[in-house]
C-alpha cells in the first residue's frame, strides 16, 4: 500500500487523533471504521432532524428546515410524502426527531407545540392535541426518546418568579408513563446557564456603532454554544445521561438510581487561540454558525473545551444516539488536534468502547435494525440519506 493511498492518509490521521486523545487524558480507544456504504439515497434534504427504520426496510425521515416528513425505498429509490403542512388530523406545523413506540408504530411531537403525531408504517393514524391527557402531561416540553414499555422521557426546566420556564438553575428528567400517566422523576441535569457560569462565559457584549449613529461598525456575532447534559432512552427503558463536567456517562436502569459512570476525560482542555480557531472552522464546514472564522469577531468564549454541545442550527437536536445494541453514540465537539467528526461509543459499564471518524459533510442521523444512517452533505449543502451496514 502506497504511503499516499486514502487508506494510509485515513490510518495515519486515526493514530494522530487517538494520540492527541491520549495526551489530553482520554484513554486511546479502538477506531470503529464503517463498512463501504451499500446504498445512497437520491431524495435531497436541507437538514435531517430524524429517522426511523421501519421493518419492510423502509425510512420515515424528517427536515427541519423544509418542515416535512417523507418515507424514502431505498430499493425503490422512491420518496412517498407523509402527512401535509397544517393544523388539522394528520398535519404539522414543524417536525423534529422521531421516537419509536413499538413495532412499526412511531411518534412525532412538533418541537414547540403540544402536538404528537402517531403514525403506523407510513400513515398517520392519529393527530393528538392538548385535550389527549398524555399530551397534556408533556405540555410543550421537549421529548428526549421513548421505550416499548409505555415510558416517555422528558425534560422539564425550571420556572422563575413569573412562572416562566428558565435555563438559570438545573433541569429535571422524567419519564411519562402511557396509559397511566404516572410521572417519575429520574435525575437533574445540568443546564446551558450551569454550564456557562463553570466555564466562565462571559456575556456577549452590544456592537458598536458607526459614527453618525449608523449600522455597526463592524459585524460581532455572539458564538452561542448551547452546553448541557444529554438524555437518550432505550427500547428496553434504560436511560443514557451524557454529563458535561466531567464528561462522564450515567446509566438508569428502569426502577433503579442512576449508576455514576467513571469520569471518560480527566482534562478541562482550555479553549485557546488555536482552538477557537479551529472550532470556527469547523463550524464554518459543519453548520454555518458564526459566519466568520475571524475569532476576534466573536464573543462568549468559553475557559474550556466542552466534550459535546446541541447542534446550534437544529430546533431539535441532540448530541447522543441510542443505539440497537444498548450502547450509547456520542458527538464530540472537534478540536484542533481532530478535525474531524468524532462519535464515542460508550457501554453500559461506562467505557468508550470505540471512536466512529467521519469528515464534517457526513453526519450520523441515526441506526436501523442492521444499519446505520449518514445524512452526507454535498457542495451545495443539499444532503443525502446514506446507508452503512453495522454489526
Amino acid at each position: 500500500m502506497s504511503l499516499h493511498s486514502p487508506l494510509a492518509i485515513a490510518a495515519s490521521a486515526v493514530l494522530l487523533v487517538s494520540r492527541a486523545l491520549a495526551g489530553q487524558g482520554t484513554p486511546t480507544v479502538p477506531p470503529v471504521r464503517l463498512s463501504p456504504a451499500n446504498a445512497t439515497h437520491p431524495a435531497e434534504f436541507t437538514v435531517v432532524a430524524g429517522m426511523r427504520e421501519l421493518s419492510d426496510g423502509r425510512v420515515l425521515v424528517t427536515d427541519e428546515k423544509d418542515g416535512v416528513l417523507v418515507a424514502v425505498d431505498f430499493r425503490a429509490g422512491t420518496s412517498l410524502a407523509v402527512g401535509r403542512t397544517g393544523n388539522g388530523p394528520g398535519e404539522y406545523r414543524q417536525v423534529g426527531r422521531l421516537w419509536p413506540l413499538g413495532g412499526d408504530s412511531t411518534l412525532l411531537k412538533e418541537p414547540f407545540a403540544p402536538r404528537w403525531l402517531l403514525l403506523r408504517g407510513v400513515e398517520v393514524v392519529a393527530t393528538l392535541g392538548p385535550g389527549d391527557p398524555t399530551v397534556r402531561a408533556v405540555g410543550m416540553m421537549p421529548i428526549m426518546g421513548s421505550d416499548t414499555r409505555g415510558g416517555i422521557g422528558v425534560v422539564q426546566f425550571g420556572r422563575d418568579a413569573s412562572g416562566r420556564p428558565t435555563l438559570d438553575d438545573s433541569l429535571l428528567l422524567v419519564r411519562v408513563a402511557r396509559p397511566s400517566l404516572r410521572v417519575d422523576t429520574i435525575t437533574r441535569l445540568g443546564s446551558p446557564t450551569q454550564w456557562e457560569r463553570g466555564a466562565g462565559v462571559t456575556p456577549s457584549p452590544p456592537a458598536v456603532a458607526a459614527a453618525g449613529g449608523g449600522a455597526p461598525a463592524e459585524r460581532r456575532y455572539a458564538l452561542g454554544l448551547q452546553v448541557q447534559d444529554q438524555v437518550a432512552v432505550f427500547a428496553d427503558g434504560w436511560i443514557a445521561i451524557a454529563r458535561t463536567d466531567p464528561y462522564r456517562v450515567d446509566w438508569c436502569a428502569p426502577g433503579r438510581a442512576c449508576a455514576i459512570g467513571r469520569p471518560l476525560d480527566t482534562t478541562r482542555p482550555p479553549m485557546s487561540a488555536r482552538e477557537r480557531q479551529a472550532y470556527l472552522q469547523a463550524m464554518q464546514q459543519m453548520r454555518g454558525w458564526p459566519p466568520t472564522t475571524d475569532v476576534s469577531a466573536v464573543s462568549g468564549w468559553p475557559n474550556v473545551i466542552p466534550p459535546f454541545t446541541m447542534p446550534s442550527q437544529r430546533i431539535d437536536g441532540s448530541a447522543v444516539l441510542a443505539m440497537p445494541d444498548g450502547r450509547l453514540m456520542v458527538e464530540r465537539l472537534p478540536t484542533a488536534e481532530s478535525r474531524m467528526r468524532r462519535y464515542d461509543i460508550v457501554s453500559r459499564r461506562g467505557e468508550i468502547a470505540g471512536r466512529v471518524l467521519l469528515p464534517f459533510a457526513e453526519r450520523i442521523v441515526g441506526f436501523g435494525a442492521r444499519a446505520v444512517y449518514l445524512a452526507v452533505a454535498d457542495a451545495d449543502g443539499v444532503e443525502r440519506l446514506r446507508r452503512h451496514a453495522w454489526p
